[in-house]
């Protein structure tokens, strides 16, 4: 079988794409169910619309209600429409927009604007000091969408488009999260995410010195929580999520440096069917999570996770609820301390992974990310050993192929799955750093897009890889219960 690898290099997401995502009011991040299973704290853990998600489920989970928002249209009035010009106020519901539409449930002033060809939906909701989140050609000069969408470009959610008239649906950009893009490049090196005392430690690994060099500090008395694992790196949005805990409820959250305050900032995302010790985000910006709390491994699955409103405090009002969300796969299974997105030919033609090192260390579970036909396997590993496994990422070579990495709890190192042949159910283990971090409670975040820092086999590493600046943390000020 051939060595675990991609058929072509990640593509990059449209910069109009990432900044309409961080801009986003309150979109309906769709669970996709996946698995999940049993509880043990051993580890912290564009294209088109319909490629950027992973939102058909396998499962008949209906789908969750989201509430109200924070962001209303109260301020709606402010748009001054030319009503002689044939402009009015539409009332737009969810179901009416085009499928390529996302994020059709943020709160927003639908406008039918007369735009002459000559403007966007962009241009026409900047011009009234207002973002465009969705745009659709309407019909005649009613309120009525036209469902050939597809006749323009679809970028940035419809707004990008040129018509006589259209509706736009314009927000305005305060609800957008507060946290400082992380900044990835190709030559960001993996981290990880350690409990240290009351809190957790974001370090960042030295893979020619094996050493460990700290970048945030996250306290639990300055954020609500007492746990945290299931970490990764939105590529979307370029902030780090994560699974914490709060009085026994699991949450996504995002967290990172403040962008006013330059402390750090942990925002509330969504109150999860069930805290998870084993997560990841993928290349498009979803959220997966292994629910382990029980003999069955059950698979959640969460689409557009960066549209979603964040809030400081866990008892926010208007903190979508998806606790009632079911798994998108379960399956009996070995229990797996973190998983990473892989992207490779495993099976004739490239699909999307998920995949973790068993706790025992003797397995490799792979997961088929594919709505309508997830399946997993769970390949033994050789060699074999007895190790718990904490914290793993996903880098990219130069050729733009994806490598896996599993970092050993006990301090024994780092290894790299290789040679995937789900025939055989055989997977191989390099090892690749002869030292880890010994921890009990940790997980692995990286950058999707950076190339890997560590050798081939029988390499010797050069160069040391960089982060962005590390901020200056501050001391940490009272935070509001809303963002």
């Amino acid at each position: 079988m051939a060595r675990c690898s991609r058929l072509h290099p990640r593509r990059a997401l449209d910069s109009r794409l990432v900044l309409l995502a961080l801009l986003l009011c309150s979109g309906l991040a769709s669970p996709v169910p996946r698995d999940q299973d049993a509880y043990t704290e051993d580890s912290l853990v564009a294209t088109d619309g319909t490629e950027r998600r992973i939102a058909p489920t396998d499962s008949p989970t209906p789908p969750p209600t989201i509430p109200t928002t924070n962001c209303t249209r109260a301020s709606c009035d402010d748009i001054a429409v030319d009503t002689a010009a044939g402009e009015k106020m539409c009332e737009i519901q969810a179901g009416a927009w085009h499928s390529l539409v996302e994020n059709t449930m943020a709160a927003a002033c639908d406008v039918l604007a007369v735009t002459r060809k000559q403007k966007t939906c962009a241009q026409f909701c900047e011009g009234h000091g207002k973002i465009c989140i969705r745009g659709q050609d309407n019909v005649g000069s009613s309120c009525d969408l036209d469902s050939r969408h597809t006749r323009q470009t679809t970028d940035g959610n419809g707004c990008e488009q040129v018509w006589t008239n259209q509706v736009c649906s314009c927000a305005d950009p305060v609800c957008k999260s507060q946290i400082e893009p992380f900044g990835c490049d190709e030559d960001t090196p993996p981290l990880q995410v350690i409990l240290e005392g009351e809190g957790y430690d974001v370090k960042q690994l030295d893979v020619l010195t094996g050493s460990y060099t700290p970048y945030w500090r996250l306290e639990f008395s300055d954020h609500g929580f007492d746990r945290m694992n299931a970490v990764g790196i939105n590529p979307v949005d370029s902030t780090a999520y994560g699974f914490a805990r709060s009085g026994g409820q699991g949450y996504l959250v995002r967290f990172g440096t403040d962008v006013n305050s330059g402390d750090m900032r942990m925002e509330f995302v969504f109150k999860a069917p069930e805290w998870s010790y084993a997560g990841t985000a993928d290349t498009w910006g979803n959220f997966h999570v292994l629910g382990q709390a029980t003999n069955t491994i059950k698979l959640f699955s969460f689409a557009n996770i960066s549209q979603l409103v964040g809030y400081t405090s866990p008892a926010a009002p208007d903190l979508v609820d998806y606790s009632s969300i079911g798994p998108v796969h379960s399956f009996a299974g070995t229990k797996t301390a973190d998983i990473v997105p892989l992207r490779a030919d495993l099976e004739g033609s490239e699909q999307d992974y998920l995949v973790g090192r068993s706790q025992s260390g003797d397995k490799l579970l792979v997961i088929r990310a594919s709505p309508g036909n997830y399946t997993h396997w769970e390949l033994a590993t050789n060699p074999t050993d007895a190790m718990h496994y904490g914290a793993a990422w996903t880098h990219i070579d130069s050729d733009g192929e994806d490598h896996l990495y599993f970092s050993a709890n006990n301090g024994a190192g780092i290894f790299e799955a290789t040679e995937l042949d789900l025939g055989a159910e055989t997977a191989t283990m390099v090892q690749v750093s002869t030292s880890s971090f010994v921890t009990n409670s940790n997980d692995g975040m990286n950058c999707l897009e950076s190339r890997t820092p560590f050798p081939a086999p029988t390499d010797t590493p050069t160069d040391a890889p960089t982060l962005p600046p590390t901020p200056v943390i501050m001391p940490t000020p009272t935070i509001p219960t809303t963002n």
